[in-house]
């Protein structure tokens, strides 16, 4: 049962997939496939996060799998677009460059400093996600340039904060609710280290992963 909050985000990962497939081989066709294969994914993206918090099932695979669905998501969708709406995007052309660059240089920071893909669910980027959302249907019905420039332009602000909040961390964490969260992080991680080196201290191992890396680890 704990593995249901991840089986729901691979449906995501799996509707990217299936979706760069159909646009890549069967591109005049995959326009009846988008907007289906698009709310699935939103879908699961609104249901695994709350199911495993719900029942407590959070894991820290759980939550790299999710940011990874969720960019996969992001990037079939906006290869999709591409494709079928050029010229509605070629006006944002430039900062959708620059926000995919960016996004790029995040996951390489983040992967050099932590080592591995950064996943910090922070209540600001869950609530652009909801409106990137919507805003990506609204942009593929009505192909207004002002809503993509929205969007990326929301994207960008969410990479900046994940940029902010790699930058802050000292060692890896998941499912922070903002920047102020990432310090407090560090702040309860030197807590911790002072208390383990105190005389007398035992089982500093043990101290550490009950109080500071499951602490960060075991949410989505």
């Amino acid at each position: 049962m704990s593995k249901i909050p991840n089986i729901i985000t691979s449906v995501r990962l799996l509707a990217a997939i299936v979706l760069l497939t159909v646009t890549l081989s069967l591109p005049d066709r995959g326009l009846a496939w988008f907007v289906p294969l698009f709310v699935v994914g939103g879908i699961s993206d609104l249901l695994d996060g709350y199911i495993a918090r719900r029942f407590n099932w959070c894991t820290e695979f759980g939550a790299r799998l999710d940011s990874i669905s969720d960019l996969s998501i992001y990037g079939a969708t906006i290869y999709f677009l591409w494709v079928h709406a050029n010229k509605a995007l070629a006006a944002t052309t430039g900062l959708l460059v620059f926000s995919i660059l960016l996004q790029i240089i995040h996951i390489g920071f983040a992967i050099f400093k932590h080592g591995h893909y950064p996943s910090y669910h922070t209540n600001f980027s869950r609530l652009i996600a909801y409106a990137i959302f919507f805003g990506v249907l609204t942009f593929w019905f009505t192909r207004a340039a002002i809503v993509n420039e929205i969007l990326i332009s929301l994207w960008i602000a969410t990479i900046v904060e994940g940029i902010a909040i790699t930058c802050i961390l000292r060692q890896s964490a998941n499912d922070l609710a903002n920047i102020r969260a990432a310090v407090e992080v560090n702040q309860r991680n030197r807590e911790i280290q002072a208390k383990s080196i105190e005389p007398g201290a035992e089982h500093v191992t043990q101290v550490l992963a009950c109080h500071g890396v499951l602490d960060q680890t075991q949410t989505r």
